[in-house]
């Protein structure tokens, strides 16, 4: 991008700032911040600055930063989960196995963006201990809505069994399906090498994923990983930094 064409679009930004309504400011400005750094990590200080708006204002608006969240979180469903996460699996065209698979494609190119923010979703779960505090309520919701969306695929792709357990420190997430059965040569599948990739990159050798053909037909597919305890992510986090 050329010299020009840069400064053409930084001064088209700064008039569509100018021309947004305060609300509107403020609701940019609080997406920006809480996809970024998470809910409670951002104070109302900082968001009537970053948004040029009094204090006054913002309340006006959002009377406690709580509800300003919860549009944050609606609005976050709508860019990410449907625009963009749903957008991107249906433009795959393929059948429903294939925009199955294609979820983890997404998946894996979103890990690997320099500005990954991870899920604001989880992290609001993470932020707010409290089962019926209004945020976590809405955080599950949205996340509800994940599940069924990728159920429905699974359902069209004919996805029979799903389990989900935790023994001994380990998760196992096993998954059937009625197909035609598992094939060797499948291992060489974009969606299964990037899952074992992934599965390599976090959690070593203890990452795993096992594919076989099911008795009586289908395939079943098993995901295997430690429970990470939150010292235990500290401590590779400080490592990391050393």
């Amino acid at each position: 991008m050329d010299a020009t064409r840069s400064s053409l679009l930084i001064r088209r930004s700064r008039r569509s700032r100018l021309i947004a309504t305060p609300r509107e400011r403020i609701e940019r400005t609080a997406y920006e911040l809480f996809s970024r750094h998470g809910v409670r990590a951002v104070g109302v200080d900082t968001l009537s600055a970053r948004a040029g708006v009094a204090k006054m204002t913002l309340y006006k608006h959002y009377p406690c930063k709580d509800e300003l969240a919860l549009a944050f979180l609606r609005r976050r469903e709508e860019l990410w989960t449907r625009a963009w996460l749903q957008g991107e699996v249906e433009r795959s065209n393929g059948t429903a196995g294939a925009k199955l698979l294609a979820i983890f494609e997404v998946f894996d190119t979103w890990f690997r963006r320099p500005d990954f923010e991870a899920c604001a979703f989880v992290r609001v779960l993470l932020e707010h201990h409290a089962l019926g505090h209004p945020l976590r309520r809405a955080a599950v919701r949205h996340l509800g809505n994940i599940r069924t969306f990728i159920k429905q695929l699974a359902a069209e792709a004919g996805v029979i069994e799903v389990t989900a357990k935790e023994s001994n420190g380990v998760v196992v997430l096993s998954v059937r399906d009625n197909g035609p059965g598992y094939r060797p040569d499948m291992d060489a599948g974009v969606g299964l090498t990037n899952t074992r990739e992934r599965l390599a990159t976090l959690f070593g050798d203890a990452g795993q994923l096992e594919i076989v053909a099911a008795e009586g037909g289908g395939t079943i597919a098993t995901v295997r990983f430690p429970v990470r305890k939150k010292d235990d992510e500290q401590n590779s986090s400080d490592h990391s930094r050393r």
